[in-house]
């Protein structure tokens, strides 16, 4: 079920939010001590903000410091109204 709230959106910060994000998965790279990342999950606000340089950035900082199943399932959200079939299919690969 999709729930359809009003929001509103700054991006002036956008870079220094991946960078954070970034820098927290590396502090907490001995947090699962030595077991498989299983799922991957990107939600709360709106990731379908992130380009796709910044997910890739974020997904390559996850697995430089975690070992991650090859078959993780990684989940992203997404405001329908922001599907577009290009941005869906590059972060399908």
């Amino acid at each position: 079920m999709y729930c359809d709230f009003h929001f509103s959106t700054n991006l002036d910060n956008k870079k220094k939010l991946v960078d954070a994000i970034c820098t927290e998965i590396k502090n907490r790279k001995n947090y699962l001590e030595n077991k498989a990342v299983n799922s991957i999950y990107f939600g709360g606000g709106t990731p379908s903000l992130l380009s796709l340089e910044e997910l890739a950035q974020i997904l390559s900082t996850v697995s430089t410091n975690f070992e991650v199943n090859e078959k993780a399932e990684v989940t992203f959200e997404l405001n329908p109204e922001d599907a577009e079939i290009n941005y869906l299919r590059e972060i399908k690969k």
